[in-house]
């Protein structure tokens, strides 16, 4: 569950936009590591909040 991004071309990497903002972003060389390294993050998030909940 990411909040925000940094900026509109990182959510498009996220999202699997390609668009002018993104490839300003980063090297669509990268895109697919990059593409992995937030859903990861996006994964770590979500899992903080299930345990926040189960902790009540």
């Amino acid at each position: 569950m990411i909040q925000s991004f940094g900026n509109i071309g990182t959510e498009d990497i996220f999202n699997g936009q390609d668009t002018k903002i993104a490839r300003r972003a980063c090297p669509q060389s990268l895109w697919k590591v990059a593409a992995r390294k937030l859903d990861q993050l996006d994964s770590a998030a979500g899992l903080v909040v299930c345990q926040e909940r189960i902790d009540g």
